[in-house]
């Protein structure tokens, strides 16, 4: 069985070293966050490649970054020679875009996270991108967590995400297509919305799901919460549901227990609950806000688990549906879907990635009472 094949194997893998001029393939969404990445680090990007330079070169990011986007075409043989390329795309099979870059002519292509892992110590970005030899309990809760998904198409996605993060082995299966595009609204959530559901929003960023969840309910809902502790990040949710209705914003963030904690503030997409972070945020229990859920989505940068634990109650009681992401740490392999299919009954597991290379992945929960509208 192939699963057992990633369970025993002890290949190693590491972060690669940067050891040439950075130069990023790939200036959207992973490609801005690269660029900000670098620089907070202080390490120069000498260029940016793209195929859509041209859109790319009057877009404000890179004009206020001063950098020219070149087009592929457009790069020297010197360049690409003599250059640590870094791959910032996951829209797209990644062993497959790394072989046509070196056909084009690179000489030393890495992918970003390769790199960015080096850094976890300088700053908050993490994800999940390597996994370490499995021990005996490691093995036994993976096994335990691929009988447990909902159908076939889970367990082939949660096999592609170990193969990766353990072997970088990437499987294309043609039966079960990655969707970059309805990340949190996946069919089997679709179905089974009413008209009178509580979104909770927890990792809301700029409101971008909030919207996307307005949208797909036709505006009938009964209400919304979103949490949002990043300053930067809250400000631009503040403003983005201001003429959302039934919509209450809080920038507490989500944990286990109610304390002070670190958070790494002003990262953008990276923001995190992080001991290393630079502001107090208060963290709290989902459960202390008593609210009626029905509808919990988390995006948490590698925080769900310990809110997971602080929203037990609340999932017990009002049985909502699930979509936790879990590709920034370890914890995807077994630790939160373990958590959830051991403590939370009556509920079908879904297991689906919005992303390549294991980027994107979300376990959904679904109660078994819920029937499809």
């Amino acid at each position: 069985m192939f699963l057992e094949n990633i369970l025993y194997s002890t290949q190693k893998l590491g972060p690669r070293q940067i050891d040439k001029p950075i130069i990023l393939y790939g200036g959207g969404n992973l490609g801005r966050m690269a660029m900000d990445f670098f620089d907070y680090l202080c390490l120069k990007v000498y260029s940016v490649v793209d195929i859509y330079a041209d859109r790319q070169n009057s877009d404000s990011f890179w004009i206020n970054k001063k950098i020219k986007v070149q087009a592929p075409e457009d790069v020297s043989i010197q360049q690409k020679n003599g250059s640590l390329l870094v791959a910032c795309i996951v829209t797209t099979p990644q062993i497959a875009l790394l072989d046509r870059l070196k056909a084009e002519g690179w000489k030393d292509v890495v992918y970003f996270y390769d790199v960015a892992q080096n850094f976890v110590n300088q700053h908050p970005l993490n994800n999940g991108w390597f996994l370490d030899e499995l021990n005996f309990i490691d093995r036994d809760r993976v096994r335990y967590v691929y009988e447990g998904w909902g159908d076939l198409h889970s367990r082939a996605h949660y096999v592609q995400m170990l193969a990766w993060r353990r072997l970088r082995l990437e499987l294309l299966i043609e039966e079960f297509p990655i969707k970059a595009d309805n990340r949190f609204f996946i069919p089997e959530v679709t179905r089974c919305l009413g008209d009178d559901e509580f979104f909770v929003d927890a990792g809301a960023y700029a409101g971008t799901v909030t919207h996307k969840f307005v949208e797909t309910t036709g505006g009938k809902y009964s209400g919304i919460y979103a949490f949002e502790p990043d300053s930067i990040n809250f400000d631009l949710m503040k403003k983005a549901l201001e003429a959302v209705p039934r919509v209450t914003i809080s920038s507490a963030a989500l944990f286990s227990k109610k304390c002070k904690m670190k958070f790494s503030d002003r990262f953008d997409l990276a923001s995190r609950i992080d001991e290393n972070g630079n502001k107090s945020v208060h963290a709290m229990p989902l459960d202390t806000f008593h609210l009626n859920a029905s509808f919990i989505k988390m995006h948490l940068e590698g925080g769900e688990l310990p809110a997971l634990e602080g929203s037990l109650g609340t999932i017990k009681q009002h049985r909502p549906i699930l979509a936790i992401t879990v590709y920034h740490n370890s914890d995807a392999v077994w630790k939160t879907p373990y958590f959830l299919m051991t403590n939370v009954p009556k509920y079908n597991f879904y297991f689906r990635e919005h992303g390549w290379a294991g980027t994107g992945a979300v376990i959904y929960g679904i109660p078994k009472e819920r029937r499809a509208h």
